[in-house]
């Protein structure tokens, strides 16, 4: 199955930090069966409404490849990790997939 996840770490982190945040997001997955496609760090953004006393965050999004049972355990892990303000897993469409598969040839 192919996913999507989104999440928004806190805009004070320096980059290093974010950096690290990513990787140990990128390892839960691969370390769960999962195969990392793309992962991107985004810009700093304010977000729409404060969201655990933070008003800009950083977004990062990464596609990932992986078995059903995967999400569940990412989204537990991601729940305790305290420099993750929110995030989002959701499965990719079939355009989008396809879409993906096209600009990576």
């Amino acid at each position: 199955m192919w996913y999507e996840l989104l999440y928004i770490v806190p805009s004070v982190l320096s980059d290093e930090a974010v950096k690290e945040v990513q990787s140990t997001v990128n390892a839960i997955i691969t370390q769960n069966r999962g195969e990392i496609l793309k992962s991107d760090i985004w810009s700093r953004r304010k977000l729409a409404y404060p969201v655990k006393k933070y008003e800009e965050g950083i977004y990062i999004l990464t596609h990932f490849k992986a078995p059903p049972a995967v999400p569940r355990i990412i989204d537990t892990k991601l729940k305790f990790m305290e420099n993750i303000i929110r995030f989002m897993i959701s499965k990719m469409l079939k355009k989008d997939i396809d879409k993906y598969k096209k600009e990576t040839k």
